[in-house]
């Protein structure tokens, strides 16, 4: 997603979204950026934008996007850290209060998705190495003063041959 995502990966688990990065998590915010797009089409075909039904489908698609986002930029700001997710608020809400509802819902669909995207490609990269490192080998054949013997990996060291 952007420069926040990195940091957060380190401090709230998987990815800056505050989970640990199980298969499964990717799936409800998918489920929402789906719906975020049925009402965003919804809001596009039902007028100008300006009210009415598209307002109404734009108005539910900002619910259904801005779930996690809302979520995200809420915890942000109660630890006083203003990164991307806030600043897609931002816009999103700037989109809406300048009258271009349609345009926030898009954008919304697309942070989401994005979000539920990289959330899928963290657990499954982090299920990956899990295996790797499983099937690391765990003893080393070391050579040392002309002969070999075979040590536990953990206990190598650097130069060590």
């Amino acid at each position: 997603m952007g420069s926040n995502s990195a940091q957060g990966a380190n401090a709230n688990g998987c990815c800056g979204h505050g989970g640990s990065g199980e298969d499964g998590e990717w799936k409800p915010m998918a489920v929402r950026s789906a719906v975020c797009l049925v009402f965003t089409a919804a809001a596009f075909f039902a007028g100008d934008g300006r009210g009415g039904w598209s307002l109404a489908f734009a108005s539910a698609a900002y619910l259904s996007g801005g779930w996690d986002l809302a979520a995200k930029v809420w915890e942000g700001v109660r630890e006083r850290v203003f990164g991307t997710d806030f600043l897609m608020w931002l816009v999103a809400f700037g989109a809406v209060f300048i009258g271009e509802q349609r345009e926030a819902a898009v954008l919304l669909f697309l942070f989401s998705a994005s979000g539920a995207m990289e959330r899928f490609a963290h657990g499954r990269t982090q299920r990956e190495i899990s295996a790797l490192l499983k099937n690391a080998p765990k003893l080393a054949r070391l050579i040392e003063d002309g002969g070999e013997r075979e040590g536990p990996v953990d206990e190598l060291r650097p130069g060590q041959r």
